[in-house]
């Protein structure tokens, strides 16, 4: 973590960004956190599923410094957003995955998440990226309600007639991969 934030300093990166499973607290935690934020510029969450291993959403969240579950943010003339997959679908409702209640059944996207994403999206006229934990395309472990995630997507770039939404970034599974489908490449970024 030292020479990764020593190097975005020396290139002046515009912001960094970290795909999940990054800490689950802790005195380690603390100390991988400190070292990330002597990042000189804006810093970003994505929340990950072994971030809740032993503290709720809630609690990885204040440690973390995060005010949202899913947010966006501008940089330059490209709009970015994060999102949250770590849900699961019980007895016909979506619930922050909490480790301490049992396994992990697939990663949702809630339609309410779903909505917010299609409005943020009809919102801004700058390319889109979006950063998410489990895989959009490619990988082993992906969003389970896929088909409605990449619909809002589609739908988006069908409308303005261009590939608005540019890229996908994923993290979770440890292997590199890139993907283009319907117009949008999605890029799964080994897991460290």
């Amino acid at each position: 973590m030292t020479r990764f934030v020593r190097e975005a300093n020396e290139r002046r990166a515009d912001f960094i960004v970290q795909l999940g499973d990054f800490t689950t607290g802790g005195k380690m935690g603390r100390e991988l956190l400190d070292e990330w934020e002597k990042f000189d510029g804006p810093r970003y969450h994505v929340l990950g599923n072994h971030e809740t291993e032993s503290l709720s959403k809630e609690e990885i969240m204040s440690f973390l410094g995060m005010e949202k579950k899913y947010y966006s943010f501008d940089a330059g003339n490209y709009h970015f957003i994060v999102l949250d997959t770590n849900y699961s679908y019980e007895n016909g409702e979506y619930r922050d995955y909490d480790h301490k209640r049992g396994g992990f059944d697939g990663a949702y996207i809630p339609p309410e998440q779903l909505r917010w994403l299609a409005s943020d999206l009809r919102a801004t006229d700058k390319r889109c990226f979006i950063f998410m934990h489990a895989a959009a395309e490619v990988g082993d472990w992906r969003v389970t309600n896929l088909h409605a995630f990449r619909g809002v997507l589609w739908a988006e770039n069908e409308r303005v007639g261009y590939n608005k939404v540019t890229m996908v970034f994923s993290g979770h599974d440890h292997a590199d991969a890139l993907r283009f489908k319907g117009g949008i490449y999605y890029m799964l970024v080994n897991s460290m």
